[in-house]
């Protein structure tokens, strides 16, 4: 008999995760993995060695099956030799799959209230469940250990701020008529905004807000033909689009690349996302963690 653990295909991908009004986040699920039982039914004992990181310790983890019930809980450390869940008592049928969460509760430090930053801002949450660290007993009373692992995505925590969304991506491409011409491709991207805690501004100079790229062979362009108009549900402050506290906007940000005559295969992608706590001389941050990211790259386009 085996335990078999691996990442779900559904596990967040990075992101930011932002506080609530009182600076707590509650509930923010780090990681989901899969567990699969063969051959026999299986009793999970316990998780053991469980690896936090060393960026931002939540206060506390707890581990929830598909049902949302809590089957084990903990005070997450550095000493990752110490993080284990203990005593669960959790079965899994034969031949029988089982997705658990690792979620976390955490309270950030109070934004400086002239910047609104926190001391925490920026900070990474993430989650490892290593080979062989899931003890588990057989139906004849024997123990075993699990195969595979589990590692999550990394997480950006903020006492204030937005979390970002890609809802989706159209492109559109004109191709040269003859050998030598220049083809262009462009990719609009549909960025939902959401102002989490606190109000959430983004540059109305579009380059300034949204670094997007193409790419062709491996090499990446930056590209300055990017442009978006003002969304619904912000207000044109000092320069910048806001976003208050509490709605979510959709910057339709459309970006065009010219391959300049050189034929081959482009695609166009966010890189990265600045955005400040105030409209007036702004503490710029930089939201990086799509950059790569498959979600956020267009579909790939011959440009002849």
């Amino acid at each position: 008999a085996t335990l078999a653990v691996s990442l779900n295909a559904n596990s967040p991908k990075k992101r930011n995760i932002v506080a609530d009004s009182n600076q707590e986040i509650n509930g923010a699920v780090l990681m989901t993995f899969d567990v699969k039982a063969s051959k026999d039914n299986l009793i999970i004992d316990e998780i053991n060695d469980v690896d936090f990181g060393t960026s931002e310790l939540p206060s506390t983890a707890y581990v929830v099956d598909d049902s949302g019930a809590v089957i084990g809980t903990i005070t997450p450390v550095l000493d990752k030799t110490k993080n284990d869940f203990k005593e669960l008592d959790y079965t899994i049928s034969k031949d029988t799959t089982k997705t658990l969460s690792i979620k976390v509760d955490d309270t950030l430090a109070a934004p400086d209230t002239g910047t609104r930053e926190s001391a925490d801002d920026g900070n990474t949450y993430t989650v490892k469940i290593g080979p062989a660290k899931v003890g588990f007993t057989k139906s004849n009373g024997t123990t075993g250990t699990s195969t595979g692992s589990a590692n999550s995505n990394t997480a950006y925590v903020y006492a204030e701020g937005p979390e970002f969304t890609l809802a989706s991506i159209t492109t559109d491409n004109t191709q040269a008529p003859f050998a030598g011409a220049s083809s262009t491709m462009s990719a609009t991207f549909n960025i939902q905004v959401k102002a989490v805690n606190g109000d959430v501004y983004i540059s109305a100079t579009s380059t300034d807000a949204f670094v997007i790229k193409s790419s062709v062979g491996g090499v990446q362009t930056e590209l300055s033909d990017v442009t978006y108009n003002q969304p619904d549900n912000t207000v044109l402050v000092d320069g910048t689009y806001k976003v208050s506290e509490g709605n979510t906007a959709t910057f339709a940000v459309k970006a065009t690349a010219s391959n300049g005559g050189v034929a081959g295969t482009y695609d166009i992608r966010v890189n990265s996302i600045n955005w400040g706590h105030l409209s007036t001389n702004p503490i710029r941050v930089t939201s990086d963690y799509m950059n790569g990211e498959a979600a956020w790259i267009s579909p790939a386009i011959y440009l002849r």
